[in-house]
């Protein structure tokens, strides 16, 4: 997994776009236009970024950016340790998990503050699997982009691979078999990792209880959910919230 370091994040609301003068960046710049519209030059190409599409701007680009109307627009800059490869303009990106994970960081962002660089990294990292993901999944199976919505929108309910499966109309053996080819992981993995990646979005949200969180992930066992949760990511629930 990439390490992030991240040194500004801002969530720009129907503000006058301010030009960014010509330079060459030593950072990664992401932009995601929420609404309105921006417009760059980089490395000496013109981009018009519009609203649900974002820019990606590697380390050691030249970057222009034009003033220009009011938009609605979130920022981030940081350094990584390694290159991640995607695409300069992402389009149709900001579906309702990139969303939430925008609002988290606002809601955690106060600057100057370790705990809230902690949790800004980390939502980060998440941003940018998501658009990671985003990138391979035109490529997927049909039947892998309808079980990933499925998961998606049900991942909190009880769900047997039968039950997917037959939401999908293809036998469980079949529908595993074109979904790992995509994914590289079964459907119940897959669906585990979900639901972990879900819980520790909610961890670092202290509106819920710890035994909420594990029935907003599916598990009505608190106990069941520790065990797992510690079994994934080598600590238990409590201590991953005191953390973050």
């Amino acid at each position: 997994m990439f390490d992030i370091d991240i040194f500004y994040f801002k969530y720009r609301q129907n503000d006058i776009v301010y030009k960014l003068p010509q330079q060459v960046i030593d950072y990664y710049d992401l932009t995601i236009v929420i609404n309105g519209c921006l417009e760059y030059i980089i490395n000496g190409r013109r981009y018009t970024v519009s609203k649900n599409n974002c820019i990606f701007i590697p380390q050691g680009s030249k970057r222009f950016r034009f003033e220009g109307k009011r938009a609605e627009y979130v920022s981030f800059n940081f350094n990584l340790n390694e290159r991640i490869n995607l695409p300069l303009l992402i389009e149709n990106c900001l579906n309702e998990k990139i969303k939430r994970i925008i609002s988290a960081c606002t809601e955690y962002y106060f600057p100057y503050e370790t705990y809230s660089k902690n949790a800004i990294e980390n939502l980060t990292k998440a941003l940018l699997f998501t658009l990671l993901q985003h990138k391979t999944e035109k490529n997927y199976n049909h039947i892998t982009k309808k079980i990933l919505n499925l998961i998606e929108e049900n991942y909190s309910k009880k769900l047997s691979l039968n039950e997917i499966c037959n939401k999908v109309g293809y036998t469980p053996t079949y529908c595993d078999s074109v979904f790992k080819k995509d994914i590289n992981k079964t459907i119940i993995n897959y669906l585990l990792d979900f639901r972990m990646a879900k819980a520790k979005e909610l961890l670092m949200d202290n509106k819920y209880s710890l035994i909420d969180i594990a029935k907003n992930v599916g598990f009505d066992d608190y106990n069941y959910f520790s065990r797992f949760f510690k079994k994934k990511t080598g600590q238990s629930p409590l201590h991953y919230k005191i953390k973050s």
